[in-house]
């Protein structure tokens, strides 16, 4: 399912990804204090790239494994380059904590870094 996703993600397939996000999805990105429903997603996902920012973004989804309490665990790094120059301007490695309710994604916890992630699984477990 997370796969499948973030498979969908990487391709713009927004359709199947949206397909995937349980109704009642709760999206936390990096950033405390932000959270994102489904819809906010949507509608994050049609706007055009070049009215959000001036980089552009490839993500490239490391492993997923499952934890013991049935949470799911992900990396993902992301390369930002200037639209303009196309000179890398970030590149980023990311961990998210996953939910899955009724075959679907209900909750994704992106943390700033790999290790914020397996330092808030540790604390929660």
């Amino acid at each position: 399912m997370i796969r499948r996703y973030r498979g969908a993600l990487v391709n713009g397939d927004f359709g199947t990804a949206l397909d995937l996000l349980h109704p009642g999805l709760v999206f936390y990105p990096p950033k405390q204090g932000l959270a994102f429903g489904r819809d906010d997603l949507r509608q994050m996902w049609s706007e055009p790239e070049e009215e959000r920012e001036h980089l552009t973004s490839v993500l490239e989804p490391g492993e997923v494994e499952q934890l013991p309490d049935g949470r799911y665990f992900s990396t993902t790094r992301e390369t930002m380059r200037w639209r303009e120059s196309g000179e890398i301007a970030a590149t980023v490695e990311r961990g998210a904590v996953w939910r899955l309710d009724d075959g679907r994604i209900i909750e994704i916890r992106v943390f700033p870094s790999v290790a914020e992630a397996r330092v808030a699984i540790e604390a929660s477990a």
